[in-house]
């Protein structure tokens, strides 16, 4: 019976051995099949801490490139939250585009749906525009609406 279990846990021991996962040095190669547009990316096989992660694969994962995507998930995702709290109708509610906004953007540099001073457009028409084109003009015009700033 003892000479069965040092067998099995040999076993055990040898199958989890060579199950480990990849060592850092065993990059992932990206299959023919795939193709990849984004000018950064990284993959990793994250660890049960942070200095056993394993990047996998990266394409100038450490260069600083401009946060817009995430910037733009975040307004949306604010922006719903307080339509929802406020109980504000998407539809219906509309936002104009003011001097004040215009001047809160103007030389940024940042993209804009080319809102013109006075134009009126719902919640819902405002969120698509700054999720769509992360219109600053957009962005700024829905801040204002839903919280006065």
């Amino acid at each position: 019976m003892k000479k069965l279990l040092c067998i099995g846990l040999l076993l055990c021991l040898l199958v989890g051995a060579l199950s480990a996962p990849l060592t850092a040095s065993a990059a992932y190669a990206l299959p023919d099949t795939v193709s990849l547009s984004a000018r950064s990316a990284i993959l990793l096989n994250l660890g049960a801490t942070a200095d056993r992660d394993i990047t996998l694969f990266e394409r100038e994962a450490d260069v600083k490139r401009s946060p817009a995507a995430m910037i733009r998930m975040m307004v949306g995702a604010y922006a719903v939250r307080q339509i929802r709290d406020r109980g504000l109708d998407a539809d219906t509610q509309t936002g104009t585009f003011t001097l004040a906004c215009n001047n809160v953007i103007t030389g940024t540099g940042l993209s804009t749906a080319n809102m013109k001073i006075g134009d009126t457009w719902t919640l819902k028409d405002l969120l698509t525009v700054s999720m769509l084109d992360t219109a600053a003009d957009a962005c700024v015009t829905l801040a204002v609406t839903i919280s006065g700033s």
